[in-house]
């Protein structure tokens, strides 16, 4: 169990301050959004309304109330909870993240109110370093003070956060022997004989690229006139009729094809193969 350090004063004015934003005056007076800013600086200088001050909070266990996890928000607890669920459920990366997923019913502690005077720093790690102390096993990865980017990743985390990530596979370019990596996506496609362009020119020099019989006997003019002769496509369906499609290039297309090839990848992006 933990003593949260406020007074009942205190919480109350945090909460005051908490809802009666800027926002909510505008809904609820109806009134621009600039008249409802002015006004609200207005009644924070007669001192009707308190300054937004930081919290020092705590995510609980929901039966213990052992706390797992302290951080800092200048929002209402309520609100940065729900923040801490959206982000476990979005990415789920960070220790605090997979404990939220496991435990639907945690519960959030204000430990602190930080008037704008004191620095929210130093609670912040004072209470860190009193949970570790009483051995509360929290899920923080810094000593805190340091806001949510405070953790630097060690070399040896890197790497095996690199290794545990990569998809692919090594190969061996055909060109220069070279060892070079290739993605899932590049297998796929097959360009994973030559580790560069450079190596794949090198390997066409000197090479005549395959020409069908018919440009061989006809010449390239022939050839043309020979494909425009054809009255349907590989397949069989014929280029007449809505069937036929133009494409920029002024080729003629098989509009059944097109259809059936863009059905096949929206399967194969679903998962319905």
């Amino acid at each position: 169990m933990i003593e949260p350090y406020y007074n009942e004063e205190k919480a109350n004015r945090l909460r005051c301050g908490s809802i009666i934003d800027n926002m909510t005056l505008a809904r609820a007076a109806n009134t621009p959004r600039v008249v409802a800013i002015n006004l609200f600086r207005r009644l924070t200088a007669m001192s009707i309304l308190p300054e937004r001050q930081c919290v020092i909070y705590a995510l609980c266990e929901p039966v213990t109330s052992t706390p797992r996890y302290i951080g800092k928000t200048i929002q209402t607890v309520k609100r940065r909870l729900a923040r801490h669920r959206y982000d476990a459920k979005r990415d789920g990366h960070l220790p605090v993240h997979r404990w939220l997923n496991k435990t639907p019913n945690a519960q959030v502690v204000i430990l602190e109110i930080v008037s704008s005077s004191e620095k929210w720093e130093v609670r912040e790690a004072f209470w860190i370093k009193k949970g570790k102390a009483e051995n509360w096993k929290l899920l923080n990865l810094t000593a805190g003070g340091e806001g949510g980017h405070g953790y630097k990743w060690t070399d040896e985390q890197l790497t095996r956060k690199s290794v545990a990530l990569r998809r692919g596979a090594h190969f061996s370019c055909q060109n220069c022997t070279a060892t070079f990596w290739r993605r899932p996506s590049d297998i796929k496609q097959g360009s994973n004989k030559f580790c560069s362009t450079a190596c794949y020119l090198k390997s066409q020099k000197g090479k005549s690229k395959p020409v069908s019989e018919k440009c061989r006997r006809n010449g390239l003019i022939g050839a043309a006139q020979w494909r425009k002769s054809k009255e349907s496509c590989p397949k069989g369906h014929s280029y007449s009729g809505t069937n036929l499609y133009i494409n920029p290039r002024g080729s003629r297309v098989c509009r059944t094809c097109i259809n059936d090839y863009k059905r096949a990848k929206r399967k194969e992006a679903s998962g319905n193969v």
